[in-house]
C-alpha cells in the first residue's frame, strides 16, 4: 500500500469510512486481498479485542465469525464486519447499528427494504437474546455518559427487557420513545430504534416514519380518504 493511500485512511472518521464500505463483511469481499493490502485496520481490531494481538494478516487470515463477540463495542470492527455484526438486521439486537457507530450506510437500505415487507405485528421478544442485546448495549452507553444515574439505567433496561414490546416508556434522559431516529441524543450516539422488533406499537399513529412496513395502517392516509368521501 502507498504512503499516500495511508494516509487518507488515516483520515477517515469512522462515519467516512462507514460511507466508503459495502455492506459485506470483510472476507466475504470479492477483492480477498484487502487484508493483506491494508493490514493497519485488521491489526487495530486485534489490538483492540486482544484476540490474535501483533499477528499480522498473512499469519493468521482476518475472519469476522472470529471476532463475533466483540462487535457491540468496537466500531471499526462493525464496520468491516457488518455481517457478523448484525448492522443488516434490525432485529440482530445491534443497538449501535448506524453510521456514525461503524455500520456501513450501505445497510441502512437493506434493513429498510426488509422491514419494508414485514407484518405489522409485534415479536415476542421478553427476555429473548437479541432483545437483550439491544437494552444492555443502550445500558452500557448510557452508564457511561450518566454514570450518577447507572442504577436508575440498570433498573429501566431490567424492565425493558422482561416487559418486551408492551414496555414502551420512554428514555431516561431525553423522554423521547424508541421508534424514533430523529432524537438528537440517539443520533449522537448511533443508536438505532426498536422498530425491527415492535413495528405494531413504533408505527401506530399518524406519523408513521418511511421506514415502517408497507403493511402497517397509514392513519393520516385513512383520514383523508374517508374526508373526502364526506364519511364522518
Amino acid at each position: 500500500i502507498s504512503r499516500q493511500q495511508f494516509v487518507r485512511d488515516s483520515e477517515l472518521t469512522i462515519a467516512g469510512l462507514s460511507d466508503l464500505l459495502p455492506c459485506i463483511d470483510v472476507d466475504r469481499w470479492v477483492a480477498a486481498g484487502t487484508a493483506v493490502q491494508s493490514p493497519y485496520w485488521f491489526m487495530a481490531i486485534r489490538e483492540a479485542t486482544g484476540l490474535h494481538r501483533g499477528l499480522p494478516p498473512t499469519e493468521q487470515p482476518f475472519r469476522c465469525a472470529d471476532y463475533a463477540g466483540f462487535c457491540d463495542g468496537q466500531a471499526l470492527l462493525r464496520a468491516f464486519c457488518p455481517f457478523t455484526c448484525g448492522c443488516d438486521d434490525a432485529r440482530s439486537g445491534l443497538a449501535l447499528s448506524r453510521p456514525n457507530q461503524g455500520c456501513p450506510a450501505q445497510c441502512l437500505a437493506i434493513t429498510s427494504k426488509a422491514l419494508d415487507s414485514e407484518d405489522c405485528s409485534d415479536l415476542d421478544v421478553s427476555g429473548t437474546a437479541n432483545w437483550t442485546r439491544y437494552w444492555r448495549s443502550y445500558q452500557h452507553v448510557m452508564s457511561a455518559m450518566f454514570a450518577q444515574r447507572s442504577e436508575d439505567i440498570r433498573r429501566f433496561v431490567d424492565r425493558k427487557i422482561a416487559g418486551g414490546c408492551a414496555e414502551m416508556s420512554p428514555d431516561l434522559f431525553s423522554g423521547a420513545d424508541f421508534s424514533r431516529e430523529d432524537v438528537p441524543l440517539f443520533q449522537h450516539n448511533g443508536l438505532a430504534v426498536v422498530r425491527g422488533f415492535c413495528p405494531a406499537r413504533c408505527c401506530s399513529g399518524s406519523d408513521l416514519s418511511p421506514e415502517c412496513p408497507r403493511s402497517c395502517p397509514r392513519q393520516a392516509t385513512t383520514a383523508l380518504s374517508r374526508a373526502a368521501r364526506g364519511i364522518a
